[in-house]
């Protein structure tokens, strides 16, 4: 996810919506993991 984010952020305007979605449906869990750490970190706080 770190490559996508370097290409949104410097390539944004050749950055097109299929893609966007591709990259979504591919890393989804990548998110689940993400939320399930905040939350913990949300619980501890």
């Amino acid at each position: 996810m770190v490559g996508f984010r370097n290409i949104v952020v410097h390539l944004y305007e050749q950055t097109d919506v299929e893609t966007v979605y591709g990259i979504y449906k591919k890393h989804l869990s990548d998110f689940d993991l993400f939320s399930k750490e905040i939350l913990n970190y949300l619980k501890q706080a």
